[in-house]
């Protein structure tokens, strides 16, 4: 049986969970060693507040329940920021839906690398015309 769900804009209400899940995924990603907990969180933190702000969120949900949310994107046009999908619907096409409905270049910046990215670029470039590159000054 194959995943059921829609993607919507983001809203308000899913900035726990996009809070959340970004700084448990990025940090995960990080050097412990390099960087204090304290000092990575609030500077995070900030960061994403202010992506919040001024890009797009959109968010995929269960079609039925639009407050179970299996993953999210941020970017714009050419940009895009973080993707995440929740572990247990990895490999099921939602960061692929959010991307499509985020991203409307072919050539694309992604502003973060977090875990499983190198893996995950050569998969999306494989199946669609995308051609990422990471720059975190574009952030």
């Amino acid at each position: 049986m194959s995943l059921k769900f829609i993607t919507r804009p983001g809203r308000e209400t899913d900035h726990p969970f996009i809070f959340s899940s970004f700084l448990k995924s990025y940090r995960s990603a990080m050097n412990k060693d390099l960087v204090g907990d304290g000092v990575f969180f609030r500077v995070m933190h900030k960061q994403l507040e202010r992506l919040l702000g001024r890009d797009r969120l959109i968010v995929a949900v269960v079609d039925g329940d639009e407050d179970e949310i299996l993953g999210w994107a941020l970017g714009g046009d050419a940009k895009l920021h973080y993707v995440y999908t929740k572990k247990s619907f990895r490999g099921k096409g939602v960061a692929t839906r959010l991307i499509e409905g985020l991203v409307k270049a072919k050539a694309i910046w992604y502003t973060f690398h977090g875990p499983g990215a190198e893996g995950f670029i050569c998969a999306l470039e494989a199946r669609r015309p995308w051609r990422l590159r990471y720059s975190p000054r574009a952030a």
